[in-house]
């Protein structure tokens, strides 16, 4: 914020509360520009901005929402093989985090399984919905529910999943 402000770093405080997202680092910048701006405009006195649940809910970030294809290939005694999978998560109107979300997702793509052959694309969509950001997870807690609710589909089929698929440590 300095160098936008053209302040030094040290005439610059920001109390964000020691809850929330970003690991204590607050990932994302939403209000605080806006904060900064009213309490220069009543000599650097602190401040409070208080949303409004509507205003809290249209402009204001949201949890990212992903749609998955996965298509999962085994061996005979369950053995995963192949992966096709697209990820396509819903950024809402603008990128913010989803960008990076939808990177570490495709990093991750096939959570704890070893999976010799995959194919992934993992896509940041934008869309009509309020824009989403980095939550816990990262993308990883979405695709791991996408990858194990089709092993648990899979189930319900003649596949029988093999325990032994997990990565080991190398």
């Amino acid at each position: 914020m300095a160098p936008f402000f053209n302040l030094d770093v040290g005439n610059i405080t920001v109390i964000a509360p020691p809850i929330g997202g970003g690991f204590g680092g607050k990932a994302g910048i939403q209000l605080e520009g806006l904060a900064y701006l009213l309490s220069k405009s009543v000599d650097g006195r602190p401040v409070k901005l208080i949303n409004s649940r509507e205003e809290d809910l249209t402009a204001s970030p949201g949890h990212i929402g992903l749609h998955a294809n996965i298509k999962l290939a085994a061996s005979q005694n369950g053995l995963l093989k192949a992966a096709d999978l697209t990820y396509l998560f819903d950024s809402g109107g603008y990128a913010d985090y989803a960008v990076n979300i939808s990177r570490a997702a495709a990093i991750a793509c096939t959570g704890p399984y070893n999976i010799p052959n995959v194919k992934c694309d993992s896509i940041c969509t934008y869309t009509n919905h309020p824009f989403a950001t980095a939550y816990r997870g990262f993308g990883h807690i979405e695709l791991a529910f996408a990858i194990e609710r089709s092993r648990y589909v899979s189930r319900k089929t003649e596949y029988k999943p093999n325990t032994n698929t997990f990565n080991k440590c190398d």
